[in-house]
């Protein structure tokens, strides 16, 4: 007998999957050289978004709102131009496995190297927020890998 799944591991498996829809999605448009793509609203891939901004992989993102309730988030990936031919500035976006838990600041780096991305980026849910590794490496903090970019 199945036992029904709980709110809170609904919760997660649902943020997960959004997670995972918004790297395929980023990934497919990117090699599809599209503009924009739309993905599900999630309060923690807006944060996601605000720094994949500062860090400039992608020009920007705007929420597409249904009585004043955010739904959509749209987004406009960055491009390297050469030549009149649009190179994604991003090359690889990976979601970390849903069963991976906390890892000390002292790991962010030894994670790095684990994924080959040492000139990559992190994205970490702390305790102080959704934050990149180097901003939890300043703050002496860690947390869950929720995207890590090539």
């Amino acid at each position: 007998m199945k036992l029904p799944l709980l709110k809170k591991d609904y919760n997660k498996k649902r943020k997960h999957f959004s997670l995972q829809d918004f790297a395929i999605k980023y990934e497919s448009c990117c090699k599809q050289k599209q503009d924009f793509f739309i993905v599900s609203y999630t309060k923690e891939i807006e944060a996601c978004l605000k720094i994949l901004k500062n860090e400039g992989f992608i020009q920007k993102y705007l929420i597409i709102k249904y009585k004043n309730r955010p739904i959509f988030l749209g987004i406009k990936p960055n491009y390297i131009r050469t030549s009149s031919i649009k190179v994604p500035f991003l090359k690889r976006i990976k979601v970390a496995a849903s069963d991976l838990d906390y890892i000390g600041y002292k790991d962010i780096n030894k994670y790095l190297y684990k994924f080959n991305s040492i000139k990559g980026l992190m994205i970490l849910s702390t305790s102080k927020g959704v934050l990149s590794n180097d901003m939890a490496l300043n703050l002496k903090i860690g947390g869950q890998i929720l995207l890590y970019i090539e």
